[in-house]
């Protein structure tokens, strides 16, 4: 047996407790298919020794690979999740590895799950001892480090106590929706409000509390990042009662040390009556044009609503009215010749007002310039509806949309100068993109697709959980089954809920099949959808069934749903309680699906709505690896999730979310072991590894004086006229923003373009240069 031993040390520079609170799972992969995980991570309240209830002791594995980190306090030798205090300027964590067998550990990681902060940074580097590190990543920019044997793993938080000041002033909540006092006649109305602070606010998990009445809903609410705050809003699941007076309590607070709250409380009521479907309102839309001298008259540019076909032009003021919007999202783009095109996207359910403003173009395009061209099929003697989709690197604009007519034509047109992608899709076909660089002129950009061979995955994630969210990370139960799989697992996701029938399963070696939640009235995939899943699954095929109302909704339908409910060797014990009864408040799962013994007992994250009808199983053929703790008593058996085998199928099922599991070490382990039987029941030897997407790393940007550009090569920097300004060996060295002759470059946006060696563009972005 083979050991790495590391040891944790923590520098304690400063004691200022920063507010800050996150934890994020670290994978640690030996080889393929063998793999374990721990948890770091820093709060306010924890300590640099072992913590009860915030910390877990890890329970050695005696015959497979197994990692744990080590606290630098304290009696407890081995931890699974080491969550550190967020007092410490410098946190080190440091990993112990035993029964490794490879030739390497991979660590891997969601760069996302770090928080933005320019005052805080995450690096991961490794050496036989901290002093000889001979260099760190930054855990933002990259999502892997790779540990050669003998070596260990370091993972470093920095807090610089430089940007933390003295706040004795609490946040602002405004601008409520509805206000204080309102009637409102939308039974389905969302609540929101914004909140910012003059320091930094605290949008840390447990740090923001919404109450709707006696509810907190802040962590099944969405929270839209606003300059120096953020806005929450809620929208229910459970429509209010017509004719009641509603309390909506807000309280934020600050990362002050110690934090500033501030609360406010609206009361508003509910008319009830109409559906926000059956009403119209007035949009108004408020152009303003740059350039200087301005134009005479601002009447005249034209106005279009795309999603109702109808255009106005503006008047002298530059303002058109559209009366009588029915509720719902929708595209507004205004035109103007000698100007850019501009819109903008928006969500209209009472009278609302936009702006639009339209840049002058200067560049003798007479309106902005134009990328069109013609796709071509393989095959294909029809040659409309191919999607064509237009990106902009530069990023500030959202995407454009367009599909091609019987002749294979597109055009995007009133585009402003920059750096685009244009990709082309059509059903059947594989889809092909490119770079398109516009300057003075339009550029033309021609496709011919393919024909699509049969997709190979590992596992492949069906999404028919009918739109539900997930709170409080925002993405449906299958957006985020499918963004939190290891990197090592090629998957892929359908679109919501497709037609299962016309899917081709013959590359595909797994299936997790999810479905949702609403009230207890899913919309169900049709017979001939789930008569495709039960061939898949009796044919060999190893399969995932996250359903919390599923198996209600299907022992209760046709014979083909039973059938396919039968094939997981459970049948519907009893209809799950509704989230006003509570039903699951706590999941105790099996740590080896093939011992009858359960291990820890685990808080489940959402008691409210994500529970509604969180469906009891009765086991028939096969076993129990979940069942619920507490809670009302069930009326048949406590089972929540089983597992059937037969040949080589593996055939699992859960009636709730395993990502809300609060314990993170117990949720990945839980998640782990369902990927483990479903992928090597299937015989899958050696996983296939997406194409890494390379990246153009620019810091800082926007920038006032120099910038360090990290790049896979050289780079090319040009301005918006198209003129190439300077080249970069992409080596992170830092560039002074001159010329190539040695002049001082202005202010302004410049693109950075990384081309092969065909010249072919593969990769762009732009930077901010501020004087």
């Amino acid at each position: 047996m083979r050991v790495a031993r590391v040891l944790s040390i923590i520098l304690l520079i400063c004691g200022m407790a920063y507010g800050w609170s996150f934890w994020m799972p670290i994978t640690f992969e030996d080889s393929p298919g063998t793999w374990d995980s721990c948890t770091l991570g820093v709060e306010p309240g924890a300590t640099d020794a072992f913590d009860i209830g915030v910390d877990m002791v890890k329970i050695p594995s005696i015959f497979g690979f197994w990692s744990y980190f080590v606290p630098p306090e304290g009696d407890v030798s081995w931890l699974a999740k080491d969550i550190r205090s967020d007092r410490d300027t410098v946190v080190i964590w440091e990993a112990e590895f035993e029964n490794y067998s490879g030739a390497d550990i991979k660590a891997r990681w969601m760069p996302s799950w770090i928080p933005a902060d320019t005052a805080k940074q995450m690096v991961a580097g490794h050496a036989m001892v901290l002093e000889d590190v001979p260099y760190w990543v930054d855990m933002r920019d990259v999502d892997s480090l790779v540990i050669p044997v003998g070596e260990n793993a370091f993972f470093k938080l920095l807090q610089d106590p430089t940007f933390m000041t003295f706040d004795t002033i609490p946040p602002v909540i405004f601008n409520w929706y509805p206000e204080d006092g309102d009637t409102v006649h939308d039974i389905s109305t969302y609540v929101r409000f914004d909140a910012t602070d003059e320091t930094e606010l605290d949008t840390s998990l447990l740090a923001i509390n919404f109450w709707i009445d006696t509810l907190d809903v802040a962590l099944i609410s969405t929270k839209i990042p606003i300059p120096d705050g953020v806005t929450v809003q809620y929208t229910p699941i459970f429509p209010f009662t017509p004719g009641a007076t509603v309390r909506a309590i807000a309280r934020v607070q600050d990362k002050g040390d110690p934090p500033n709250v501030a609360t406010d409380t609206i009361h508003f009521h509910i008319a009830g009556g109409s559906s926000p479907d059956d009403s119209v309102h007035a949009l108004t839309v408020m152009t303003m044009l740059t350039g200087f001298p301005p134009p005479p008259s601002m009447s005249g540019t034209k106005v279009d609503v795309v999603e109702l076909g109808i255009m106005q032009l503006t008047d002298d003021m530059g303002m058109t009215v559209f009366d009588s919007v029915p509720t719902g999202l929708y595209n507004v783009v205004a035109t103007r010749e000698d100007y850019f095109t501009a819109g903008e996207i928006v969500y209209v359910e009472r009278d609302t007002m936009i702006f639009i403003v339209l840049m002058e173009d200067t560049t003798g395009g007479g309106g902005g310039n134009s990328i069109d061209g013609t796709v071509t099929l393989d095959a294909g003697a029809d040659l409309s509806g191919s999607i064509m989709t237009l990106s902009s690197v530069m990023g500030e604009a959202p995407d454009l949309t367009e599909i091609t007519n019987s002749d294979g034509y597109y055009i995007f047109s009133g585009l402003m100068p920059g750096l685009y992608m244009v990709k082309a899709e059509h059903d059947g076909y594989d889809p092909d993109s490119a770079f398109a660089t516009l300057f003075f002129g339009d550029t033309t950009v021609n496709f011919n697709l393919g024909a699509g061979l049969p997709p190979e995955y590992d596992l492949l994630v069906i999404d028919w959980d009918n739109g539900d969210i997930l709170m409080p990370w925002g993405n449906g139960p299958a957006e985020l089954f499918h963004v939190m799989l290891p990197g090592h697992i090629s998957s892929a996701i359908t679109s919501q809920d497709p037609d299962i029938a016309s899917l081709d399963l013959s590359g595909v070696s797994a299936v997790v099949f999810v479905t949702g939640n609403r009230l207890g009235t899913n919309a169900m995939p049709n017979d001939a959808s789930i008569g495709a899943l039960k061939d898949f699954v009796e044919s060999g095929g190893s399969i995932y069934w996250m359903g919390l109302d599923g198996a209600r909704d299907f022992d209760a339908g046709s014979l083909v749903a039973k059938q396919f409910l039968q094939l997981f060797g459970v049948s519907l014990g009893a209809e799950g309680f509704s989230a006003s009864s509570g039903n699951v408040e706590k999941i105790i799962l099996s740590s080896d699906f093939t011992s009858p013994t359960f291990g820890d007992t685990l808080t489940y994250a959402f008691r409210s709505e994500a529970d509604h009808f969180v469906d009891e199983l009765l086991v028939t053929s096969g076993e129990a690896i979940a069942i619920s703790h507490d809670g009302p008593e069930p009326a048949v058996s406590a089972i929540r999730g089983a597992m059937n085998t037969v040949g080589s199928s593996a055939r699992i099922i859960t009636s709730f979310y395993p990502h809300a599991v609060q314990d993170t070490d117990a949720r990945d382990a839980f998640v782990n072991e369902i990927l483990y039987y479903l992928l090597d029941w299937a015989d899958i030897s050696e996983a296939v590894k997406p194409v890494a997407h390379e990246l153009i790393s620019v810091q800082p940007n926007p920038f006032n004086a120099s910038c360090k550009i990290t790049a896979p090569g050289k780079v090319e920097i040009y301005d918006l006229s198209g003129r190439q300004v300077s080249i970069h060996p992409g080596d992170g060295s830092t560039w002074e923003a001159r010329g190539s002759d040695g002049t001082e470059l202005p202010s302004g946006m410049y693109l950075i373009i990384m081309r092969d060696a065909d010249g072919t563009i593969t990769g762009g972005r732009s930077i901010s240069l501020v004087r």
